[in-house]
């Protein structure tokens, strides 16, 4: 089947050979449809600039809009809220999967990515405690990322960050009571992600 061309208003085309419907008929056909529109790998060319939600956009016009919106792709992940309690004496490194160990990397670390990325936002929620407690993010290698003083009695750290981190690296939360021994309830964390272009 050739390709069908519509120009003008009420339109004219071909259509391998059949009686060239009419601008008309193509945009009733294409309005009824009741599944995908296959174009068969080709283009869309020569369509105006969007006004509408639902209008298509240009190439040049999504290109515009990356650039002027987010400076990069965005991820944002956490962990759900752990069930029941944990009590602890030392720093615990606390794990994306609920899991939590007394060794570093023990409890897992956050899921890492293949591009370098910056953490732009942090949060950390648990049932209140009757200690201060820092609250840390550590490379894999145990340097200290990011730390923030939960005080005795709050239930949330929730700030943005500016925490890099290179291709490939692996990073873990924890939380110290400073050698006194709380117990955590109802715990989790969550982070965004920007990805360096």
């Amino acid at each position: 089947m050739s390709a069908l061309i519509i120009t003008g208003a009420e339109g004219t085309g071909s259509a391998g050979g059949s009686a060239a419907p009419t601008y008309t008929e193509v945009k009733a056909a294409i309005g009824a449809a009741n599944s995908a529109l296959d174009l068969n790998a080709q283009k869309i060319v020569n369509v105006g600039t969007p006004t509408d939600p639902t209008d298509v956009p240009t190439k040049g016009y999504v290109d515009t809009a990356v650039v002027a919106g987010a400076s990069a792709p965005v991820r944002i992940e956490g962990t759900s809220p752990i069930a029941g309690s944990v009590g602890y004496a030392a720093e615990l490194y606390l794990g994306p999967a609920g899991s939590y160990s007394y060794s570093s990397g023990g409890g897992g670390y956050l899921p890492g990515v293949v591009f370098a990325s910056t953490i732009k936002r942090f949060t950390f929620r648990c049932a209140a405690m009757g200690i201060d407690n820092t609250v840390r993010i550590r490379s894999s290698g145990g340097t200290q990322l990011y730390s923030k003083v939960l005080v005795a009695g709050a239930t949330l750290i929730d700030e943005a960050v500016n925490i890099s981190v290179a291709a490939g690296a692996l990073v873990q939360c924890s939380i110290d009571p400073g050698g006194v021994g709380p117990t955590m309830d109802a715990w989790h964390f969550g982070w965004t992600r920007e990805i360096t272009p």
